[in-house]
């Protein structure tokens, strides 16, 4: 375990300041759940959210130099492959003669 402050279930335990720790109860209170159900929500959702954001630049920095147009023609032709390979790989294609 990480170092830190836990209950007596094992779930760590974040320290927020109250007017933070308020709007999560008013937000919990609104949404019908738990408050902690909530905050865990939301960091998840921060989570996910700053993680993906990390791999869209990541994504960014590595086409950057493409043009438009070359992404474009890439895209064509993959589209054009999977419906040639779907084709090629249908019931209709594969009948007995």
């Amino acid at each position: 375990m990480i170092a830190g402050q836990y209950n007596d279930t094992g779930m760590a335990i974040i320290q927020v300041p109250e007017s933070l720790y308020t709007r999560i109860v008013e937000r919990a209170r609104a949404l019908k759940t738990m408050p902690d159900v909530l905050a865990v929500q939301a960091l998840q959702q921060y989570l996910w959210q700053a993680e993906f954001d990390q791999l869209l630049d990541g994504i960014d920095a590595r086409v950057r130099h493409v043009s438009p147009a070359e992404i474009e023609a890439d895209i064509t032709a993959a589209a054009e492959e999977a419906r040639e390979q779907r084709h090629a790989d249908s019931p209709q294609h594969h009948r007995p003669a």
